[in-house]
């Protein structure tokens, strides 16, 4: 179990998506995503790759931002099964992030 580290100090240009609009909208009809961004949708315990152009790895934790599920490289217009307990997902350039089941997620704007 790992503590993973998000903050603009270190980089990572985190992007929450909280509300009904931008969590629908999403990365839908982006060319791509940057290597150090990473979308949070909140609450959200499942998502979809609908018009989308680019595979994701999905990160999902619960309320205490503990890691409870990880689906990697997941191609466009798919749909996921949602996460029990799950109540934010994160999405981001597949590979270039380790997640590891259990690991603790420290997020700071």
């Amino acid at each position: 179990m790992a503590m993973i580290e998000l903050s603009k100090s270190k980089g990572v240009d985190v992007t929450l998506a909280n509300s009904f609009w931008k969590r629908f909208t999403g990365l839908m009809l982006k060319k791509d995503i940057a290597d150090n961004q990473i979308m949070c949708f909140y609450p959200c315990d499942g998502i979809h790759t609908m018009f989308m152009r680019f595979n994701i790895d999905v990160v999902y934790l619960d309320g205490s931002m503990n890691v409870i599920g990880i689906e990697k490289n997941i191609g466009p217009w798919s749909i996921l099964r949602p996460c029990r307990g799950a109540v934010y997902t994160l999405e981001m350039k597949p590979g270039l992030w380790v997640f590891e089941l259990g690991d603790k997620v420290n997020w700071e704007e």
